[in-house]
């Protein structure tokens, strides 16, 4: 079942509102996680693992390259 369903069928018609602004907050934290995250991840988990020597390096630093700017040439 869908939340659109289950909303409107437990919940009366005076809260809905309230309930689909809930439901809208709670689905748009995940970009904000996800955006709040993306920097750090780069920075610091994914560039120290496409340099050269790093663990990815050879395997998907060979398709977008190593080092800074990972500029690949074939």
């Amino acid at each position: 079942m869908s939340a659109d369903v289950l909303v409107r069928n437990n919940i009366p018609n005076e809260k809905q509102g309230r309930v689909w602004g809930i439901i809208g907050i709670l689905s748009q934290l995940g970009f904000i996680v996800s955006y709040s995250l993306a920097g750090f991840l780069a920075d610091r988990v994914f560039n120290p693992l496409l340099v050269e020597g790093g663990a990815l390096a050879s395997t998907v630093g060979s398709y977008i390259g190593v080092g800074p700017g990972r500029e690949f040439s074939a």
